[in-house]
């Protein structure tokens, strides 16, 4: 059982091992534990997927999580924390702005709390398959909706867009390439 959104690459995993997840809905602060208590009743399962941060998956490697250990314990740690909100803040805030100014106005979102992704639902009528070939030719990449849902319940016309990655300047480049894109339907 894990949330109804999570890290492509867990679910792979679980496919390559024949486990069929059972998917509890999300919201912007995780899973919803109020319809939690029903589906452990009825599937019992053995094992609880979870992610505790803004349906960011760390998914780490040992020898990062031991790397990860030494740093903590020196004490750099809040330093770094606090540096690394600021900077991941003003991207996030960049990205919105970007789409505000660049998008179409049939676009939804719900600005994130935390996290490094802002998931972006597509106005109807715009096909994702077209729409993802075409962005690719931009030079433009995102996650499909439906790559981070454990049953492919969430439809391809949800963008996942990364904030953490690109530096500012580069982000506002994307979204405007992304709504000449998406303009062009």
């Amino acid at each position: 059982m894990c949330g109804l959104l999570a890290y492509s690459g867990v679910i792979d995993i679980f496919r390559l091992m024949d486990v069929a997840p059972v998917g509890v809905e999300v919201d912007g602060d995780g899973m919803q534990v109020d319809r939690l208590e029903d589906l452990l009743r009825q599937h019992h399962p053995k094992l609880l997927y979870t992610i505790p941060n803004c349906l960011n998956d760390l998914a780490t490697s040992n020898l990062l999580q031991r790397s990860l250990d030494d740093y903590l314990s020196v004490g750099r740690y809040q330093a770094h924390l606090r540096r690394s909100c600021r900077v991941y803040r003003k991207r996030r805030d960049a990205m919105l702005r970007a789409i505000e100014g660049h998008l179409p106005k049939g676009v939804t979102l719900t600005p994130p709390k935390g996290g490094f992704y802002i998931w972006l639902g597509l106005p109807p009528g715009i096909p994702p398959a077209d729409l993802f070939q075409r962005s690719c030719r931009e030079g433009v990449g995102y996650a499909l909706g439906s790559q981070s849902a454990v049953d492919g319940s969430l439809p391809a016309t949800y963008l996942r867009l990364n904030f953490a990655y690109q530096p500012e300047t580069e982000i506002e480049e994307g979204i405007w390439r992304l709504g000449r894109v998406l303009n062009s339907f």
